[in-house]
């Protein structure tokens, strides 16, 4: 309601992001409710998770981390250096030569891919796909951009891993290397709404963003993120 406002840079439905003055974080800093720009977070493949917001004792060795671009465009978190995408393995074959910028956003339904990245990933995933899947030409749900029929009617994800494989985001830092993992139950879906009423699975849709690749969405689950 009231006169239209142009948007302003908050990520996700409560405004974790950085760069502005009506984020939840920078409310809470402002009144000295936190200390420290630090949010922690993680969405439970089973249901439920946690949101911890300010300072958090944690275990550095059982965290992957990566410096962030404090000039990230409308104050995203995203990683200072590109990364290169894997299959298989973070020594695998290249889905991609040239390394993608990557955004983390904890709002966003989907996993979004820039066009190119899209169809490389498409080509790498049905180059190595059982020969039992088919792709599914009769969509209902105009969401998905990518189907597979498989073999049988597949009920949860778990039943998908002996059929594809993790994909990894590698981001060197000269010194070191980060990696993050996306398993096949972080990437694939099951719905019923194709032709036939079968079963399929897509990859993330397609981003109408020429050069970045959001991620870290609500697919992302059962990982612990740290922004800071």
């Amino acid at each position: 309601m009231g006169q239209h406002q142009p948007p302003v840079a908050v990520d996700g439905l409560l405004g974790l992001g950085r760069g502005s003055s009506v984020s939840l974080i920078s409310q809470l800093k402002k009144e000295h409710a936190i200390t420290k720009d630090v949010i922690s977070h993680c969405i439970s493949k089973g249901g439920g998770g946690f949101l911890h917001i300010g300072d958090y004792q944690h275990s550095s060795s059982t965290i992957t981390w990566v410096h962030m671009n404090t000039n990230a465009p409308s104050g995203h978190y995203s990683p200072k250096f590109p990364g290169l995408l894997h299959y298989g393995s973070s020594e695998g074959p290249l889905i991609s030569k040239d390394p993608i910028s990557v955004s983390f956003d904890s709002g966003s339904t989907f996993t979004y891919f820039t066009p190119q990245t899209y169809r490389l990933i498409e080509k790498m995933v049905t180059a190595n796909l059982h020969k039992s899947f088919r792709k599914a030409h009769q969509i209902e749900d105009n969401t998905l951009d990518l189907c597979w029929v498989g073999p049988k009617k597949f009920k949860t994800i778990d039943e998908l891993k002996p059929f594809f494989k993790s994909i990894f985001l590698v981001f060197d830092e000269g010194n070191r290397k980060s990696i993050l993992e996306m398993a096949p139950e972080n990437y694939l879906i099951i719905s019923d709404r194709i032709g036939g009423g079968h079963c399929q699975c897509h990859p993330p849709r397609r981003s109408d963003h020429q050069y970045t690749m959001n991620l870290y969405s609500l697919r992302q689950q059962g990982r612990f993120a740290m922004p800071s």
